[in-house]
């Protein structure tokens, strides 16, 4: 079964609106799961992009509140620092359709001010609470700002003895996953993502 949520977006409804409804979301799941058919020990949480950092705070708040954990957490290409002289966002000045300039303009619909980027829930490289977190899979894409992001939310995972997978897409741009019609890589990325949640649900023991 698969859950896809709407949340408020930018510039209408700036940061924190859709983390708040994430975490909404993920509570009125877990109460409506049964009568959905499903079951709410049994979740996973995916995002791309700027979805996928609410989910991984999903992940986060989980832990702070000491509820269940999602059985993995699936992130395609997340927002997940704020930093942008990284290599990554270096090598896309100029590369559409998301480069250096596309991101700010991004982020300055986003946030109320410039330093609100560096907002723990934003800045999810420099957190440390990662250990009790579900086991992670992040796509990535080669031609992309947050790429270097990406691979450092993987470091801190692993530092923090998360299992977790980062796969890099080479010659492909921010966006790529969706694009299976036109795009190969992306078709061998969704697999790999099914592939990360399938065992995920298989190897869980509590259904």
């Amino acid at each position: 079964m698969v859950v896809s949520v709407a949340y408020r977006l930018a510039p209408e409804h700036k940061f924190p609106a859709a983390h708040d409804d994430a975490r909404a979301s993920r509570r009125w799941l877990i109460a409506k799961a049964r009568e959905l058919g499903g079951d709410p020990r049994r979740l996973a949480i995916a995002g791309e992009d700027a979805g996928a950092n609410p989910a991984a705070n999903v992940a986060l708040r989980a832990c702070a509140e000491r509820v269940t954990q999602p059985l993995h957490q699936l992130l395609i290409h997340p927002i997940a620092g704020s930093d942008l002289t990284t290599a990554s966002y270096g090598a896309t000045l100029r590369v559409r359709p998301i480069g250096l300039a596309a991101m700010r303009w991004r982020f300055r619909h986003l946030f109320e001010d410039a330093e609100t980027i560096k907002d723990h829930r934003i800045d999810l490289v420099a957190r440390d609470d990662w250990r009790r977190v579900a086991p992670a899979t992040i796509v990535l894409a080669e031609i992309d700002p947050l790429r270097s992001e990406g691979e450092a939310l993987a470091e801190a995972l692993e530092a923090a003895h998360v299992p977790v997978n980062c796969w890099v897409y080479d010659g492909v741009t921010q966006g790529f996953f969706g694009l299976g019609v036109l795009v190969t890589k992306a078709l061998f990325a969704q697999g790999d993502a099914a592939d990360a949640l399938s065992k995920a649900f298989m190897s869980d023991r509590r259904g």
